[in-house]
């Protein structure tokens, strides 16, 4: 593989950082969407509601709490100095300043989590978000979803493409739009609104990432629409060459799951990210060393009594064997029956 990888996985999976035939995982928690600019790493983190958001910034990791609601935040996408959220739960796009304060929205109607909107990005201007659909009952999209999904402005709710089945990983590159179209295994590219091509694939097609060379797409195993045979068995990325289209290489990955891929440099960027824990893994380094040296407190105390233990287990030992012991023996059994026939 050409290019190195930042790899967000949810479900039971994490964060891998791809390189060639090697990979490393980087976090272990379920992560939704990524993002990178302005010196920072930024996700969203599936556990806990999907209420937080997780920023790397200097060598240091935060979480943030977004709301005290579920969230369920799908995506993340970074435009100068505004971050923009997909607040799924909510059918809901979230814009926050560099402090991660709310200074807009935009909400489409329905019930929780009834279109599913799951994607977002800016292409020609344009705030987009891919849906599964206008459903406005919750999750009424697990009923069915072929060719409902759509493409729209954000902000007019204006369809810009349809027809799409469960659409997820919007990425503008050299002025193209790339799409998966999960449910039908296919990675669609646009230029404006008039689709130039589209790639089988191998499984559910969920994250995108477009290098020089080559366009890397994800694979999960799919937790809503119909298993076809040719799937995988596990989760994968699929490279695809840019110059044929053709599929050049499939890469098996630990987790069943992939949801977004980013293209980072060699080197540099996994001293980062390995630079990003530091601070978190002296934090547990110091407690484990904390309870390591509690435990050898309390297992020297332990010695300490056992050794107190022996020394009048012996004692004892000593003074039952001494000839004065057994001598007096008669004495000691007169005395004690005298002691019960007082207590009588």
């Amino acid at each position: 593989m050409e290019d190195c990888l930042l790899v967000s996985c949810p479900g039971e999976g994490g964060l891998l950082y791809l390189e060639g035939d090697i990979q490393i995982p980087i976090h272990n928690k379920p992560i939704t969407g990524l993002c990178i600019g302005n010196d920072r790493l930024l996700w969203g983190a599936q556990d806990n509601d999907g209420r937080y958001l997780t920023v790397i910034a200097q060598g240091r990791a935060r979480q943030i709490e977004l709301s005290l609601n579920r969230l369920d935040i799908h995506d993340l996408f970074l435009n100068k100095d505004k971050l923009y959220l997909a607040a799924t739960e909510n059918n809901e796009v979230i814009c926050l300043d560099d402090n991660f304060v709310r200074v807009d929205s935009w909400k489409l109607p329905g019930e929780f989590d009834s279109a599913h909107l799951n994607s977002i990005n800016f292409y020609q201007g344009t705030l987009i978000a891919s849906i599964f659909g206008r459903f406005t009952k919750h999750r009424q999209y697990k009923e069915g979803t072929q060719n409902l999904g759509e493409i729209i402005n954000v902000v007019t709710g204006e369809t810009i493409i349809g027809g799409l089945s469960q659409p997820h990983s919007l990425t503008v590159d050299n002025g193209l739009l790339y799409c998966c179209s999960s449910e039908d295994n296919t990675l669609h590219i646009y230029e404006g609104r008039q689709i130039v091509q589209k790639i089988k694939l191998p499984g559910y097609a969920r994250g995108i990432a477009v290098a020089e060379k080559f366009i890397y797409v994800g694979i999960s195993l799919s937790r809503n629409a119909v298993k076809h045979s040719e799937e995988l068995n596990s989760g994968a990325i699929v490279i695809v060459d840019k110059a044929t289209m053709q599929q050049q290489k499939i890469i098996m990955l630990p987790f069943r799951e992939v949801y977004d891929i980013r293209v980072v440099r060699r080197y540099t960027d996994l001293l980062t990210l390995v630079g990003m824990y530091s601070g978190q893994v002296n934090d547990l380094t110091q407690k484990a060393n904390d309870l390591t040296q509690k435990a050898n407190d309390l297992t020297q105390k332990a010695n300490d009594l056992t050794q107190k233990t022996n020394v009048l287990s012996q004692t004892v030992n000593n003074l039952t064997q001494s000839t004065s012991w057994r001598v007096t023996k008669p004495l000691r059994f007169f005395g004690n029956l005298a002691k019960r026939h007082k207590e009588d």
